[in-house]
């Protein structure tokens, strides 16, 4: 069976046998040390017993795993380097680590639980985008799990008090609503404060449906980023965040050619030269200028 964090597992695996003194270029000899060896499981559960994880495979288990792969594979595995010292800085803070997996199984992306942790009452110094997406690849990677694997997982801690949380989000037993108030992800109190929060998720939602291509979903995002900011604005917030102008710079036309590769700059300044030049053509007097904005 896959565990969330195969990725370390395998890393650590292919660490162990790739220093062993295994005859590799005939299968029998090397079938045969790799069983003496039992597929490195003393290295890996070691490696694996230096770090607050739950239910680590058994020998019997490691080994019918890994028996397949090196039964068709002739030399030796390539080994890569393992997770960041900050990625693994999180496995050590059990409340962060929580939060990052139960908004992982809420279907959170990792830049959309980086604004979660961000604005949260609990958390502190909540770690960037890359670092919480490198964290899930390594030792929470839903991905790579079936259905079947992943119910199986959680059946198995059921009983370990860390998972509690993870179990009430699987079964449904807690509204997520009361799920992040348990968290301490509801953010602050003040409405200034939450509107913001709900703002980035729209914001960042808005860029991801935009570069996809999701004509309906940006001009139903534009409209509520728009109606939500000119509320925020009533309020006398005050954001330092300009991509939340981002609404005033894009139109559902789009040119005929993709923009799946272009970043937010490029498009933010895209626009921007469509605007002044349509600022120019007006004040020529010309009939208009029909630049098309990204």
């Amino acid at each position: 069976m896959r565990r969330p964090y195969q990725r370390f597992v395998d890393h650590l695996t292919y660490t162990a046998l790739r220093t062993a003194k295994v005859r590799w270029r005939r299968k029998p000899s090397r079938m045969r040390d790799l069983e003496q060896l039992s597929f490195a499981y003393d290295e890996v559960k070691a490696g694996l017993e230096e770090y607050p994880l739950h239910n680590l495979p058994s020998r019997e288990e490691h080994a019918n795993r890994f028996r397949a792969y090196f039964m068709t594979n002739g030399r030796r595995p390539t080994v890569g380097d393992g997770p960041d010292e900050d990625v693994l800085d999180i496995l050590e803070r059990e409340h962060l680590r929580r939060c990052i997996e139960v908004l992982a199984l809420m279907g959170y992306s990792p830049q959309r639980i980086q604004l979660r942790l961000s604005m949260a009452n609990g958390i502190q110094e909540a770690p960037g985008t890359a670092i919480i997406a490198e964290y899930l690849s390594w030792f929470f990677d839903l991905g790579t799990l079936s259905e079947t694997e992943r119910n199986a997982f959680l059946a198995q801690v059921r009983e370990d008090d860390f998972y509690r949380y993870h179990l009430a989000q699987h079964t449904g037993t807690i509204s997520q609503s009361m799920l992040l108030e348990m968290l301490e992800l509801k953010g602050k109190s003040s409405l200034n404060d939450r509107l913001l929060v709900i703002m980035n998720s729209l914001l960042a939602q808005l860029e991801e449906n935009l570069l996809g291509g999701d004509q309906a979903r940006v001009q139903s995002g534009i409209v509520a980023l728009r109606d939500l900011s000119q509320v925020f604005d009533r309020l006398g917030g005050e954001v330092e965040n300009h991509h939340l102008k981002l609404f005033e710079m894009i139109t559902l036309r789009r040119e005929p050619q993709p923009h799946d590769e272009l970043t937010m700059e490029d498009i933010l300044a895209h626009n921007a030269r469509i605007d002044a030049e349509q600022a120019a053509a007006r004040e020529r007097g010309e009939a208009g200028h029909e630049g098309t904005k990204i």
